[in-house]
């Protein structure tokens, strides 16, 4: 391939990318605009998925926190994992790095230049499980949400998110309970 084909294929895909985030700040605004601070996949925290709770008693933890053009988030993540084992623990759930089970907090941090709310956000917190097709038994064994749930908003100030985070919490553990009293 010519020198000059590669730095245009590479400069196009970075044009693309940057396209993409554009186009996925643009949904994301639009989304807030018609719902500030809305709770998505709520199907996901239904009677049918609490049931997959049940007896749910040892769990690893991952929690992602991703600050897009921000200062070191380092602190924030800290405070929110302590958070999640407190919690866990209230719920009877051992953390225990090698279960097979695992909960999952996921959090998306973005600044928005030039707006008076100028952190947009979403919050994802899910328990995956290994579970199989019954409908295929050679499919194999793998990971699967068994529940979520979620909330997006804009806030100014990382204390408005953690708040969000805790709530979010909050609902996994309401849920958790519902099913084991």
């Amino acid at each position: 391939m010519p020198e000059n084909s590669s730095k245009r294929l590479k400069r196009d895909n970075h044009k693309s990318e940057g396209n993409m985030t554009k186009l996925s700040v643009f949904l994301c605004a639009m989304g807030l605009l018609f719902g500030l601070g809305v709770n998505v996949h709520a199907f996901s925290n239904n009677q049918y998925s609490r049931e997959t709770l049940k007896e749910l008693s040892s769990s690893r933890i991952l929690v992602n926190v991703v600050h897009h053009g921000g200062k070191s988030i380092e602190p924030f993540k800290s405070e929110i994992t302590e958070h999640l084992k407190i919690n866990l623990r209230y719920c009877g759930i051992h953390v225990n790095q090698s279960s097979n089970n695992r909960v999952e907090l996921n959090i998306n941090i973005t600044e928005v230049p030039k707006e008076s709310e100028n952190l947009m956000y979403i919050i994802e917190i899910a328990v995956f499980q290994k579970g199989r097709l019954t409908r295929n038994e050679k499919s194999g064994v793998h990971d699967v949400c068994t529940w979520s749930s979620g909330y997006y908003g804009l806030c100014h100030s990382l204390t408005k998110i953690r708040e969000n985070v805790e709530d979010q919490i909050d609902v996994f553990v309401n849920a958790h309970q519902s099913v084991n009293p």
